[in-house]
């Protein structure tokens, strides 16, 4: 009975330990139930999921029932898997408690960075584990933030080049890093950390600016920026930027914190921009082409020199306004209408176009182009205008030229042919003049076919003068005396006075005296056909030097300006001027002006024209200046009574020419002068009779060749074959037409002088004499 009490005691003891474990138990559940960390319950060997709590679900997204299904080798991330199996196989997995950091993955994919707290204990009369998980992703991701962050910082740094100080202002300690030490051509450890150090090291003339603003920025508490030039120790000079502040400690600074760029490449980049900006607003500037540009509400925006001188405005006063407020409507219309083709389509134009400038009315070559802004978007129309008025006068010039040397070559080839009739029949008539009895009706009529002839010998000659035989014989003439000649003669019986302006200094012309007599008459016939009521026309000259120019050589001219008071002309009547056969006159062959721009082409030299309806009209020529006087041939002269017949006597002539009746008629008339002729129609036969004369011992004194012969050589060749034989041989070139030249420069070619056809028995009897030495008095 002893024993009952014992066993209550016991049973006592007992319930008092279960309900003391029953409420361990219930806090062990209260504290795995409400633990903010997710906590699970292991099999300590399977290590399947005996339980799990609410914080677990909520972080990993499965039900309770699901992760009952699970173990933890479901909760890793594949690449964590063969880790974990090893650390479950090891040792360290077999101890009580374990911490340790991993990757789990939850339902929805996402990876937490954990640390996982485990404990190994007995449940239900089993070995368990339990395990509280401490998710550090958020942490884990601000620690990667930041070491991206100062990753990002350093390279920043790195590839900027970024010197870094801290100034203790307390200890006055200086710290530099590496690449500031660097920029000042040192190592790090050659820097001694003092402000001294730093100081020397600036350029002296730049230490003053750089501690006002310093002072300046501690003065006001603001950040400090740096530019200057330091010293390197090889003694090289670079440029610096610095950016810093101050760190105060209440009203107290105790610290410096910047950074520091080495800007060298950037100044010497600048400074080339600079180069370039000063080299193109010189380009634009300079060019001898205006340069514009509009923005797109119609406003002139830019204007270089050239326009400003083209349009003669300034450009303080220009730009700004509208093209309204600067051009006339027709004109202000039209370039708004060419600009709004480049704000709408982006592309470049290119036209031509006539508007009227300070200058006169000039022709444009215009090219306008868009002007883009960062988005792509055209912000303005610029573009440059080339003047190319000249070229289209000088393209007009050719186009005429052309006009003439079609027509010349038609006119040569019938004028040729036609002087050489003209030669028979103004030869025959002279001769038969001379040999008739005096019987004054015939010798009336014989004298009127003679004047009519010459006449007809006159238009032909216009008509050779811009046909490729018309070359100019050229000498030394003075100009002043062959204008007033042939101004005064044309300008008899007229109302109309002449003025002349002529230098003392005047240089004689190289032309050719007849042609350009001729030009001086038709410019004064137009003059005085432009005045039918009278007036006055001035004729000017001077010496000139032409450098440059599209229309010239090089060299030195003489500028005649003949200028009218007459009725003028308008823009169609100058366009056609020089056209053949253009005439605004009831009478005339419309040949003038187109000889006169022939001759003096013909000359090398250059004729314009200006005029307006009612104001008159002025031709300036440029004719080239000779470097030569004016010389006498030498000839001795005589009195034309002192020839006779017998004069020449004995005197043989050798004559030869392709038309038979030209033949008869110089055969017939040097026969009554004289001479001993012989007679023959080509070149080859004439070599015939010179050489069959030298072996007779004899010689001919004077030879008359046709340059050009039908199916035979020529008066040039046989020259040629009798000077390698008899270089003193003297012989005359007679021609209607001379297509290379050989009658303009007749010299050139071993002839003595030329016999332009048609020619009259006294023409024929002064060449002849000239070339013996002779000249007939006039």
């Amino acid at each position: 009975m002893e024993a009952i009490p014992d066993i209550n005691e016991e049973l006592r003891r007992l319930r008092e330990e279960n309900a003391a474990l029953s409420e361990k138990l219930q806090a062990v559940n209260f504290l795995f139930e409400r633990n903010p960390l997710a906590c699970f319950i292991l099999d300590g060997e399977t290590l399947q999921i005996l339980d799990a709590n609410d914080s677990a679900v909520q972080k990993y997204g499965y039900s309770r029932e699901e992760f009952l299904q699970m173990t933890t080798k479901d909760l890793r991330p594949v690449q964590e898997i063969p880790k974990y199996l090893a650390y479950i196989r090891s040792e360290q997995s077999r101890k009580g408690i374990f911490k340790g950091e991993w990757l789990h993955q939850t339902k929805d994919g996402r990876i937490l960075h954990v640390e996982v707290f485990s404990n190994v204990f007995d449940y239900h009369g089993r070995s368990a584990r339990l395990i509280a998980v401490h998710d550090h992703t958020e942490r884990k991701q601000a620690e990667q933030a930041l070491r991206e962050e100062e990753q990002r910082l350093r390279l920043a740094l790195e590839s900027n080049q970024l010197g870094i100080f801290d100034w203790n202002l307390v200890t006055g300690k200086l710290i530099w890093n590496e690449c500031l030490a660097t920029i000042y051509g040192l190592k790090l450890e050659e820097f001694d950390g003092a402000y001294d150090s730093f100081r020397r090291r600036v350029h002296p003339d730049d230490i003053e600016q750089v501690e006002w603003e310093m002072n300046e920025a501690l003065r006001h508490r603001t950040q400090f920026r740096n530019f200057c030039r330091i010293i390197l120790p090889d003694g090289t000079i670079r440029f610096i930027q610095g950016n810093g502040c101050y760190f105060f400690e209440g009203d107290t600074p105790v610290r410096t914190l910047g950074v520091v760029r080495d800007v060298t490449d950037e100044v010497a980049a600048r400074q080339k921009l600079d180069e370039l900006d000063r080299f193109n607003t010189a380009l634009v500037e300079n060019t001898p082409s205006p340069i514009f540009a509009t923005d797109r509400e119609g406003r002139h925006i830019v204007a270089n020199r050239k326009w400003e001188e083209m349009f003669g405005m300034p450009r303080a006063q220009a730009l700004g306004k509208n093209l309204d407020e600067l051009f006339s409507v027709t004109d202000a219309q039209r370039f708004h209408e060419t600009n709004r083709r480049v704000f709408e389509t982006g592309k470049t134009f290119h036209f031509e176009e006539t508007i009227d400038t300070i200058l006169g009315r000039r022709v444009l070559q215009t090219h306008k182009f868009p002007v883009f802004n960062e988005e792509g978007g055209v912000r303005a129309v610029a573009g440059i205008a080339i003047d190319i008025t000249e070229l289209r006068q000088l393209q007009e010039e050719q186009i005429r030229n052309s006009k003439l040397e079609a027509v010349g070559r038609l006119a040569g080839g019938i004028a040729h042919d036609f002087n050489n009739l003209l030669v028979t029949v103004l030869g025959n008539v002279s001769l038969t003049r001379q040999m008739m009895e005096s019987d004054p009706r015939i010798d009336r009529r014989l004298a009127t076919v003679e004047r009519a002839c010459r006449r007809a010998a006159g238009l032909t000659q216009q008509l050779l003068t811009f046909a490729r035989g018309g070359s100019p014989v050229r000498s030394a003439t003075s100009l002043p005396e062959l204008i007033q000649e042939t101004v005064e003669f044309a300008l008899l019986g007229t109302g109309i006075q002449a003025e002349y302006r002529f230098p003392e200094d005047l240089r004689n012309g190289h032309i050719d005296s007849g042609q350009i007599g001729q030009v001086f008459q038709n410019l004064t016939l137009n003059a005085r056909d432009a005045m039918p009521e009278g007036g006055r026309i001035r004729i000017s000259a001077s010496n000139v030097i032409i450098d440059d120019s599209e229309r010239m050589n090089p060299g030195t001219y003489i500028r005649l300006m003949f200028e009218d008071t007459g009725e003028g002309m308008g823009e169609e009547e100058l366009k056609n001027l020089f056209e053949p056969y253009f005439t605004t006159k009831s009478t005339g062959n419309g040949l003038g002006l187109a000889v006169v721009q022939s001759i003096v082409t013909r000359h090398d030299g250059h004729i314009a024209v200006a005029s307006r309806k009612g104001q008159g009209t002025v031709f300036t020529i440029h004719l080239p200046a000779s470097s030569e006087t004016q010389t006498d041939d030498g000839a001795e002269v005589i009195q034309k009574n002192d020839v006779d017949d017998s004069s020449f006597s004995g005197m043989r002539i050798l004559v030869m020419d392709d038309e038979a009746d030209i033949l008869s008629f110089l055969e017939d008339s040097l026969t009554d002068m004289g001479f001993q002729v012989t007679a023959v129609e080509n070149g080859e036969a004439a070599l015939e009779a010179f050489s069959a004369i030298q072996k007779a011992g004899r010689r001919f004194h004077l030879g008359i060749f046709d340059v050009t012969v039908r199916g035979g050589m020529g008066g040039r060749e046989t020259l040629q074959n009798i000077l390698r034989t008899e270089p003193s041989f003297r012989a005359i070139v007679a021609s209607g037409f001379s297509n290379d030249g050989i009658v303009a420069n007749h010299h050139s070619f071993g002839f003595r002088a030329a016999l332009a056809k048609p020619f009259s028995i006294d023409d024929l009897r002064q060449t002849v004499l000239s070339v013996l030495g002779l000249k007939i008095a006039s």
